[in-house]
């Protein structure tokens, strides 16, 4: 069970412009984010995101619960 207390997320926004791979890993990480910020009733939201990157995403599901914001 996760625990979090005296936080105020509103928004949250993941800069990846300096990704240029992107593995399970980090599928993980985003995720483990993307559910941590539904906890305390915030979002989550992608920036900066390149195509191969994006191909990544696409392909593993998160974009479907996890929009890019375009710049």
């Amino acid at each position: 069970m996760v625990y979090v207390r005296n936080i105020l997320w509103i928004a949250n926004i993941m800069d990846f412009n300096n990704v240029s791979f992107m593995d399970s890993a980090g599928i993980g990480m985003i995720l483990g984010r993307y559910k941590t910020a539904k906890l305390v009733g915030s979002t989550l939201n992608l920036s900066n995101v390149k195509p191969a990157i994006k191909k990544v995403l696409e392909m593993s599901g998160v974009l479907k619960i996890i929009p890019i914001t375009e710049d």
